[in-house]
């Protein structure tokens, strides 16, 4: 069941510090990783053993949720989740972290993969205040929508422009293509660059410069360019 009474800020290191990992790249950005991240990749989850490791029952609750933050709504449905997996089953934590971000006054980025197609979009909070901006990368090989959902080439093409249109928030997608994204930060901004390629399937390949993609988020700015 949603929580009623949203939160104003949460402040870290209390109580998120046991959750997280920071990295300080020199003086221009910090990153950290949720702890679900390390219990991807073999730490005990164990909800007793993470007890009386010391965490709290609520810190327990977020170290066990995917790292997921984007979601899918509509003008018509607002509030509908589209994945329970994700973020969109825990509404009242993803305000958490947004609401810690506003209050550090912070030029929030997230980084995501997992969704298997490059797209960015715009994080708002419950207030409709955009509190930061979110890139994802395509996978190397797993499938993406146009294999979930069988289209062709040129029915993906087509698509496309639509689900910008209809998911808020949304600024870019590809849902074909494979390759990786190469986020550089500087003092001025954030950019990030998706690079295709022609083929998984061969060690012989080339870069798909007609369909790569580099969008810029300025410091201080909140916005897609």
């Amino acid at each position: 069941m949603m929580k009623n009474n949203l939160p104003s800020a949460v402040l870290l290191p209390d109580p998120l510090a046991p959750l997280v990992e920071f990295t300080e790249y020199g003086q221009i950005a910090t990153a950290f990783q949720t702890y679900s991240f390390f219990l991807g990749n073999g730490v005990d989850n164990d909800k007793d053993s993470m007890l009386a490791a010391g965490l709290t029952e609520e810190q327990w609750q977020l170290a066990t949720n995917p790292e997921k933050t984007k979601y899918l709504d509509t003008s018509a449905y607002p509030f509908i989740p589209y994945n329970l997996d994700a973020w969109d089953g825990y509404y009242y934590e993803r305000e958490e972290i947004y609401a810690t971000s506003k209050a550090l006054n912070k030029n929030l980025i997230v980084l995501s993969g997992d969704t298997h197609n490059a797209w960015a979009g715009r994080l708002v909070d419950q207030s409709n205040e955009v509190v930061g901006i979110q890139y994802a990368t395509a996978s190397v090989s797993a499938p993406g929508f146009d294999s979930t959902l069988n289209y062709d080439l040129q029915t993906v093409r087509a698509t496309e422009p639509g689900v910008v249109q209809i998911v808020d928030d949304l600024d870019y997608i590809n849902m074909r293509e494979k390759g990786v994204m190469v986020v550089t930060f500087t003092p001025e901004a954030a950019q990030a660059e998706w690079k295709f390629i022609s083929t998984v399937e061969s060690e012989t390949y080339t870069i798909e410069t007609s369909v790569g993609k580099v969008l810029t988020s300025k410091i201080g700015e909140k916005t897609i360019s």
